[in-house]
């Protein structure tokens, strides 16, 4: 009776929470002067994805003994309350950004599609980058209404699926795992709450590498449709960021060519194996040859020095804008450990020279004391490379994200993208101090049941 009684009681302090969040939205808007469209897109927007999204989740979480559902739900809210958020950071108190020229697209599609300018089939993204988030802003508004908050909240529910996806796929793939420490961090963590939850490119890169990763975590647990959520991850990702395409294809080549599971006996197996190393070479070759294009002279006689020449306009293109820095460019060995301080860990305090930068410098030192503190999961992390081939997968995704991101000299840009490696590093500090163990103890009891089986 007791424990029924603390869980409904958590439930009412969460709906109180939520409740209270809302509340302050609201007030907020009403002493903006939001009116029309911009109410529905503030208001009702977020309560109809929230009121649809909250029970599944919940009946989804009711059968697992972690019962994370409350834990979810709040930070399903507190996503949409950092979209608006942003939204007044943005356009009150800065000249504005990206987002209010996806919107001034998107409305104008939005508007020629009701005025009959333009048909169902002319909503179909075409584009790749800027042009394909205007052009889905687009489909956006055409269901929303033509309002920036409207499409600004459904992208946040994106980013948010994006993270439950994330969680299901390392409860899956990783052996031991604290998934309760890996959901807080992943709902919670400012960067990951904050950024993606606005209209634009990150909110759509966090859903595609989410739901690549669920597939990536199908595919090593032999499941064939993993294929077919991890293809279109990917392709959502080239779609946008093909270089990030490209990184996270090679990275699941390699985890899934090293993967075995010891007994593991099937007669599709080596069928599903060879099917599987064509599909992915197939999409490597695609990856590459959708990242070619970005590269400057990509010459395929010389690609080390096409790969040099793309680096070298990344990071004349990053070097402006108040924040810029000398690349940690990751040359060699001896300037990778540089690099990957850069990448996962600047802006240090000392370094801020903005609120921004501060914000995330402040986050930087959060993780140091993180991983400090659980120092030990992370070398369990590490010693279970050789079981998880999830893990490896995100590991060796991080460290090719690491060097891609080495040539950005500008440590505002490096503080935004760096959203869409955390999801893979925090897996370092969530893994349970006996999942080598356990994993091991999974793998012997699989091959003595196979070897049982052909007894039989």
């Amino acid at each position: 009776m007791r424990s029924g009684t603390r869980t409904t009681s958590d439930g009412t302090a969460l709906a109180g929470l939520v409740a209270l969040a809302f509340a302050a939205v609201i007030m907020g808007g009403l002493f903006l002067g939001y009116r029309d469209v911009d109410v529905w897109g503030a208001f009702v927007v977020p309560l109809l994805l929230f009121g649809v999204t909250a029970p599944a989740v919940l009946a989804g979480e009711r059968r697992r003994a972690s019962g994370l559902g409350n834990l979810f739900i709040l930070g399903l809210a507190l996503t949409f309350v950092a979209s608006y958020v942003y939204y007044l950071i943005t356009f009150h108190y800065y000249p504005g950004g990206d987002a209010g020229r996806y919107h001034d697209v998107g409305s104008s599609i939005a508007e020629d599609f009701w005025a009959g300018r333009l048909g169902v089939a002319d909503l179909v993204p075409t584009g790749r980058g800027t042009e394909f988030i205007d052009q889905t802003t687009g489909v956006v508004e055409v269901v929303v209404g033509r309002s920036l908050l409207a499409a600004q909240m459904v992208f946040a529910w994106l980013k948010f699926l994006g993270v439950l996806l994330f969680i299901k796929a390392a409860r899956r793939g990783v052996p031991g795992l604290l998934d309760g420490r890996y959901a807080t961090m992943m709902l919670f963590m400012p960067s990951v709450l904050y950024w993606p939850s606005a209209l634009g490119k990150d909110a759509w890169m966090l859903f595609m590498l989410g739901l690549t990763a669920y597939g990536a975590s199908l595919v090593f647990d032999r499941r064939l449709h993993g294929w077919a959520l991890a293809a279109l991850g990917i392709y959502g990702c080239l779609l946008v960021r093909p270089h990030l395409a490209l990184i996270l294809a090679g990275a699941l080549a390699v985890a899934y060519v090293t993967s075995t599971r010891a007994g593991h006996r099937s007669s599709l197996g080596p069928v599903a194996r060879v099917l599987g190393a064509g599909v992915l070479i197939i999409g490597l070759s695609f990856a590459l040859s959708a990242t070619s294009d970005l590269l400057p002279t990509f010459s395929p006689s010389d690609p080390l020095g096409t790969a040099g020449d793309a680096l070298d306009s990344v990071q004349n293109r990053t070097s402006t804008g108040g924040s810029e820095f000398d690349a940690a460019r990751a040359n060699s060995v001896l300037t990778y450990p540089y690099a990957v301080i850069t990448v996962l860990l600047r802006p240090l305090p000392f370094e801020a020279s903005s609120l921004p930068t501060l914000l995330a410098s402040l986050e930087s030192l959060l993780l140091v004391g993180l991983f400090w503190k659980w120092r030990r999961n992370v070398a369990v992390a590490f010693g279970s490379l050789r079981t998880s081939a999830y893990m490896r997968f995100a590991l060796l995704y991080a460290a090719l994200f690491t060097f891609a991101w080495s040539s950005v000299s500008n440590l505002g840009i490096i503080a935004r993208q760096r959203v869409q490696v955390l999801p893979f590093l925090l897996l370092l500090l969530a893994v349970g101090a006996r999942s080598t163990s356990a994993s091991s103890e999974s793998e012997a009891s699989a091959a003595e049941s196979d070897a049982v089986r052909d007894t039989r």
